[in-house]
């Protein structure tokens, strides 16, 4: 589902981007029946057992089970294994000062005179560290049955395709996963009224 950006632009709070996102939603609520979370439940479990066989997955059990597994094996096991899209990679402090550099050490090398080749080998060294830096699960994600409702809240329009309800309740938990893994309000929950950005500061 793609939202028009002009439309997008008039949306403040959680609640008129649901009510925007209602009215893109397709109508499968006569034929679907599955549940979403539970498709994704078994799906994360069979790629969480390809890496580690044998190991006991609850909902309720902590992420803490899968710290072990490196997180980049298992989103690549979900994706091409399970066609799931995994969460938005939270990278290492490694990891993040590694693409700081690819950028500033470059430009300041450029800029004190260096030739464009010795700028270059930054980058490279950068780009390398990058990939070797260790991918994080979500911080948000406490229990391993938030970590698949995140997920499935990332793949709810191809479960829905696949025979998963997307109906306007599954719809807005799904939109809630969504916004919480992004920011935490602070009252701790995401409402209808939960400010997506202040009009005041728009108008600005």
């Amino acid at each position: 589902m793609r939202l028009p950006d002009n439309e997008l632009s008039n949306c403040y709070t959680v609640g008129e981007l649901f009510d925007l996102i209602l009215a893109l939603l397709p109508d499968r609520s006569t034929a679907a029946d599955r549940c979403a979370t539970a498709m994704c439940f078994y799906r994360l479990r069979r790629a969480v057992l390809r890496l580690a066989p044998g190991i006991q997955l609850r909902p309720s059990m902590s992420i803490d089970v899968l710290r072990g597994l490196s997180v980049r094996s298992l989103y690549k096991s979900m994706h091409i294994n399970e066609g799931l899209r995994p969460p938005i990679p939270y990278i290492s402090r490694w990891g993040a000062l590694s693409l700081l550099m690819a950028v500033t050490g470059p430009v300041g090398l450029l800029l004190a005179g260096s030739p464009w080749w010795l700028a270059v080998a930054p980058l490279v060294l950068c780009a390398v560290l990058y990939r070797l830096s260790p991918v994080r699960l979500p911080p948000n994600a406490k229990t391993f049955r938030a970590f698949v409702e995140l997920v499935a809240a990332r793949n709810i329009a191809e479960l829905s395709a696949q025979g998963a309800r997307l109906r306007p309740p599954e719809a807005w938990k799904a939109l809630q996963v969504l916004c919480r893994d992004h920011a935490e309000p602070s009252d701790g929950e995401i409402n209808q009224d939960t400010l997506i950005y202040d009009r005041r500061l728009a108008r600005h």
